[in-house]
């Protein structure tokens, strides 16, 4: 399991958000590593079921935060993401929007930046396979479903893989 994730922001403070108890404490470190938010920690989601494998990325002065959840109906976990502003104030649906849904046995979620403020979430499933939504800047879908990069019977071995921004609002990825 990735435990935690962390990213830079502008101006050179730091964002972390780590598993902790089934839940995802966040917290915001100025360049002298002294909490930036108080009470730290924040959390990305509050939500009563387990929240696990978090993802983060800064982008379009905001951060994200994806993770894997097994809130009902999850057939395991289904993957939820969060949009903040830098003040650690989340700006969509409470507890974040759920982006893909599907049985899975270990996925793992990833997050890279969109266009247009937006983000591209990937999940691996059992039935589904390794799949990939976008969302936009208000947390709705831009895609009717999850567009496919593979079947199941080529899922990345857990994390084995690198997601990354295609640079025009799309997403690429390598796996093993």
């Amino acid at each position: 399991d990735i435990a935690q994730n962390t990213a830079m922001v502008e101006n050179g403070e730091l964002l972390t958000v780590f598993m902790s108890g089934g839940n995802l404490p966040m917290a915001r470190y100025d360049m002298s590593g002294a909490f930036v938010w108080t009470p730290t920690p924040y959390f990305a989601c509050n939500e009563s079921h387990g929240q696990v494998e978090p993802r983060l990325v800064v982008h379009d002065g905001h951060f994200f935060v994806g993770w894997g959840d097994n809130r009902p109906p999850a057939s395991n976990e289904d993957m939820y993401v969060q949009k903040f502003d830098m003040d650690g104030t989340p700006l969509w649906a409470a507890d974040g929007v759920p982006v893909i849904q599907t049985n899975t046995y270990i996925p793992t979620p990833d997050l890279v930046p969109s266009d247009s403020g937006g983000v591209v979430a990937t999940f691996d499933g059992n039935l589904l396979g390794f799949a990939a939504m976008r969302l936009r800047s208000d947390g709705t879908p831009a895609w009717p479903a999850p567009v496919l990069f593979s079947t199941v019977a080529f899922n990345p071995f857990y994390e084995a893989r690198v997601v990354l921004s295609d640079g025009e609002g799309g997403v690429v990825s390598f796996w093993e």
